[in-house]
């Protein structure tokens, strides 16, 4: 049975016009509910790491607990609180002491051995930076028999800082703004964020080695990459400080960027600051990266849930990328054309799309890829039929919405208001216009984070 995850389910299922258009909605936000329970952190760990008496199997390592003289746990990341109660039901005992960095108050369960702090995200803060000085602390305390456990999972990025040299934390906000506003997609802003960093880009593992590393990752980047997933703190890092030059230059922040950020990328492509630790290095002999959970499970999640509830069901990809606002054109495209042409399919039927959208700050609004995605989608719905774009965190930007639902009614209903959905757009303001006409969809914190899903269902 799919848990309900939704808070506005019942407000959202009430906009339906007609019976038909209900059920579908509610069909929808069902749909959507079993794609964020397949991605259920606790349940990935579970799934990923076993222990049979005193052999510890993950990822296709078997490591003898009766040979481990400590057992640490750090992490941070959305789905970092799950990830450590899995890890602590599995180890119980065994475990020495854990230290991890997280976006909300944990909820209650474990014990004083393990500690967590509160840290910003998407900005970096004070919380976050003790919380990283205490996890490298542990991991330099790590000796050859011990077992050093990492949980990683998307928001890790900001929610571990730990600015390198002379950078203070205040530049490496400034830093973290630009990036975000600029349109960089991730991957780029986490090769800037390895090279700032005294723990990303592969530096955890190293502080822990010799100790034995091994990391479990729920992924939050297209494709999976393990490299750029939380900026990597666990894993070799192919990029370089001439490639962090690049992207600066490429979106016109070059000149902005604070100084000290500035002079250490050029001082690092001068070879006067060290490399982050690169593929074949030997402190990596020692660590294993596990990848436990990706967008990929949570769409096919959601296609054997639409199979139970009737409708055909075609998963486009799983690899999106681009403007938000553009995507949501293109989405909308898929929704006309399968009313008027039956294709890609024809009705009743879902499409799926898997991945990420960039926003690109223009106005004075808060943006939310989630958000733009639909509302510039729901300019061009023609027809029957559901769009609802979800970020699976259920954080979209740095708004309390998950995301939206709309249709061809859309517009009419922001326009009926007095709003202008183009102006909400341009401005990057679609928070307010959707929620003024109840478009928006909240979860709260899910607990987990595996990119976005864009659901397009013609009943």
């Amino acid at each position: 049975m799919t848990r309900h995850i939704v808070k506005n389910r019942e407000d959202l299922v009430k906009r339906g016009r007609d019976d038909t258009e209900k059920k579908a909605r509610g069909d929808l936000i069902d749909i959507a509910e079993a794609a964020l329970g397949a991605v259920d952190p606790f349940d990935l760990v579970k799934g990923a790491m076993l222990l049979d008496g005193e052999i510890l199997r993950v990822g296709g390592e078997e490591i003898d607990l009766g040979n481990v003289e400590n057992i640490f746990v750090v992490g941070a990341g959305k789905a970092c609180f799950q990830m450590a109660r899995a890890a602590a039901e599995i180890l119980d005992d065994r475990v020495r002491g854990g230290v991890f960095n997280v976006p909300e108050e944990p909820g209650t369960g474990l014990d004083e051995r393990y500690i967590f702090h509160v840290a910003g995200h998407p900005s970096p803060d004070e919380a976050g930076v003790e919380g990283a000085y205490q996890i490298v602390s542990m991991a330099e305390r790590a000796g050859p028999r011990d077992l050093f456990i990492v949980l990683i999972s998307g928001g890790g990025s900001a929610l571990l800082p730990y600015p390198a040299g002379d950078i203070t934390l205040e530049e490496l906000q400034e830093l973290t703004s630009q990036l975000l506003a600029c349109g960089a997609t991730i991957n780029e802003i986490n090769t800037i964020r390895k090279h700032v960093s005294e723990v990303k880009g592969g530096r955890l593992a190293q502080a822990a080695h010799p100790a034995t590393v091994i990391s479990l990752i729920v992924s939050d980047v297209v494709g999976d990459p393990v490299e750029s997933i939380a900026s990597g703190p666990t894993v070799p890092d192919p990029s370089t400080f001439a490639d962090c030059h690049e992207i600066l230059e490429k979106y016109g922040i070059l000149d902005g960027v604070p100084e000290a950020i500035l002079k250490r990328i050029r001082d690092g492509m001068e070879g006067l600051v060290k490399e982050t630790p690169k593929p074949g290095d030997p402190e990596f002999n020692r660590t294993t990266n596990v990848l436990v959970g990706n967008n990929g499970i949570a769409l096919e999640a959601a296609r054997q849930r639409a199979d139970d509830l009737g409708y055909p069901t075609l998963v486009l990809t799983d690899r999106m990328e681009g403007e938000a606002r553009e995507i949501g054109i293109f989405a909308a495209s898929i929704l006309n054309s399968i009313n008027t042409s039956n294709l890609p399919m024809q009705p009743p039927c879902l499409v799926l799309i898997g991945g990420e959208t960039t926003v690109t700050l223009i106005g004075p609004g808060d943006g939310g890829r989630n958000q733009e995605l639909a509302l510039a989608a729901s300019r061009k719905i023609r027809g029957n039929g559901l769009l609802l774009s979800l970020a699976t965190d259920g954080r979209d930007g740095p708004t309390d919405s998950a995301g939206a639902l709309v249709d061809e009614e859309t517009c009419g209903a922001v326009e009926a208001q007095g709003m202008s959905p183009e102006k909400a757009i341009a401005d990057n303001a679609e928070y307010e216009v959707l929620k003024e006409i109840g478009a928006h969809i909240f979860t709260g914190y899910t607990g987990t984070n595996v990119c976005d899903i864009i659901f397009i269902l013609v009943p």
